[in-house]
C-alpha cells in the first residue's frame, strides 16, 4: 500500500510539474513577445562612432534622443547629425528630422527633411544638398533617394527628382526631372 502512495504521488508530481513547465513556456514566450515592443537601449544626448574594418572612423552619430530596440526592430533616432569621414577627416555632415538604423548599421534611413554639406574647408567643392527620406550607407559611403532634391554648388543649383551619390567619389547621379541653374564665376578683368 506504502509503494501505491508512493506512485501516486509521483505521478501527481509529474504530473503537476509537467502543467508547471507548460504554464511556464507559455508566460516566457508572452514575455518574449512583449519585450520585442520595449527598447534594449535608451540614450540621451548620444555620441556613436562607428569604426571601419580597418579601424578607422567611418562616421558620427549625434542625436538627442535614440532607441534601440531587438533584431529586426533597428534603432530610431530623433534629429540625427552624422559626420561621414574619409581618411580621417570630416567630409560630410548630414542631419535629418527622425533616423532609423537597421540592426548591424549597414543602412541608416534619414526620414523627413535631410539636410546634407559638404564644407569648402574638406578641400572639395562645397555642395548643400535639401530633400527627404535618403537612404545611406556608411560602409560604401552611398546614399540615394526617390524623393525630390536640390543640389546647391558655387556654380549653380540644380532640382530633380530622385538621386545615387557616391561620396567618396564626388559623383551625383540624378534620376529624372532634372532641371537646373548654371552661373559660371565672374571673371577678373585682365590687367594691363
Amino acid at each position: 500500500m506504502r509503494t501505491l502512495l508512493v506512485l501516486i504521488a509521483l505521478a501527481l508530481l509529474a504530473g503537476l510539474s509537467g502543467w508547471f513547465l507548460n504554464d511556464l513556456e507559455r508566460d516566457l514566450r508572452e514575455v518574449r513577445a512583449r519585450d520585442d515592443r520595449l527598447p534594449l537601449t535608451i540614450a540621451e544626448n548620444f555620441v556613436a562612432t562607428v569604426m571601419n574594418a580597418r579601424g578607422e572612423r567611418l562616421y558620427v552619430l549625434t542625436g538627442p534622443h535614440l532607441e534601440q530596440f531587438p533584431a529586426p526592430r533597428g534603432t530610431f533616432v530623433t534629429r540625427p547629425l552624422a559626420h561621414t569621414y574619409e581618411n580621417l577627416a570630416p567630409v560630410w555632415e548630414i542631419r535629418a528630422e527622425q533616423g532609423w538604423i537597421a540592426p548591424g548599421t549597414e543602412t541608416i534611413e534619414l526620414r523627413g527633411d535631410v539636410h546634407a554639406e559638404r564644407p569648402a574647408s574638406t578641400g572639395y567643392v562645397p555642395v548643400i544638398m535639401t530633400g527627404s527620406n535618403l537612404r545611406l550607407i556608411p560602409d560604401k559611403n552611398y546614399a540615394e533617394s526617390a524623393e525630390p532634391v536640390r543640389v546647391q554648388t558655387p556654380d549653380g543649383v540644380i532640382d530633380a527628382v530622385g538621386f545615387h551619390a557616391w561620396l567618396d567619389e564626388d559623383r551625383i547621379e540624378l534620376l529624372a526631372d532634372v532641371r537646373g541653374h548654371y552661373a559660371p564665376p565672374a571673371q577678373k578683368p585682365d590687367r594691363p
